[in-house]
């Protein structure tokens, strides 16, 4: 998805580990998550070890990015790609009965990993700039991106984490109606200007629902009418 979104939205986003003060774009982004300096030799060491320290460096953030007319706005920038909505009623109506949203469904139903919002909760808190950019398949705005603190996690899985291959991550469900679209954000953010964004977030969308479209779970009635060619 990352190198989709940059390649799709490059009239916004540069990458360069350096400024260059002549160049048009407007936002640079630099790569700072675990998969861009931490060897696959040692992320398989610290896989399955759970405390603070490791929990930081596997689920640090993906990139910073940088405003060159607002350097003091930096923050750092998280991805996160949902192909699949939930499809148990009995889950989605113990999530509706702790929302405030009483319609909230399925397709406003967001999902991360758990121990990754703890790790972007946790930086919040001592006041580093962490947002999230999420590309979600089945929700009518399918790129929504804000700040970690405007997210309210509405339940939370219980299952246990272990340390033998296998196990199986626990998992946050939020509203995904409560983030700004990625446009919104773009323009409350870095004052850019709308005439301008639209037209650069239709092509990363159109290019992300070509590559990640939405698929559902075998155990889902919709999966089943899909088959039959009923969807």
């Amino acid at each position: 998805m990352l190198d989709l979104l940059l390649q799709e939205g490059g009239e916004c986003f540069t990458q360069s580990p350096t400024f260059h003060r002549d160049t048009t774009q407007r936002l640079v982004h630099v790569d700072y998550g675990a998969e861009h300096i931490v060897p696959k030799e040692v992320h398989g060491i610290i896989r399955f070890i759970h405390t603070e320290t490791t929990r930081h460096i596997k689920f640090s953030p993906d990139l910073f990015v940088v405003d060159r007319r607002y350097p003091e706005r930096t923050y750092l920038l998280e991805y996160k790609c949902t192909q699949t909505p939930l499809y148990s009623r009995n889950r989605i109506g113990m999530i509706r009965n702790k929302s405030p949203r009483k319609e909230i469904d399925c397709q406003d139903i967001g999902q991360w990993e758990a121990e990754a919002h703890d790790n972007y909760q946790s930086l919040t808190e001592l006041g580093i700039r962490v947002a999230i950019l999420n590309y979600c398949a089945y929700h009518n705005r399918l790129l929504v991106c804000d700040f970690v603190e405007r997210v309210t996690p509405l339940h939370r899985d219980q299952v246990r984490l272990a340390t033998t291959r296998g196990s199986r991550a626990p998992f946050i469900n939020f509203d995904l109606t409560t983030m700004r679209s990625l446009e919104e954000f773009l323009v409350d953010e870095h004052d850019l200007d709308p005439r301008q964004v639209a037209p650069i977030c239709a092509g990363i969308k159109q290019g992300l629902q070509s590559e990640l479209p939405v698929k559902h779970h075998p155990m889902s009635p919709l999966f089943k009418r899909k088959q039959r060619g009923t969807l």
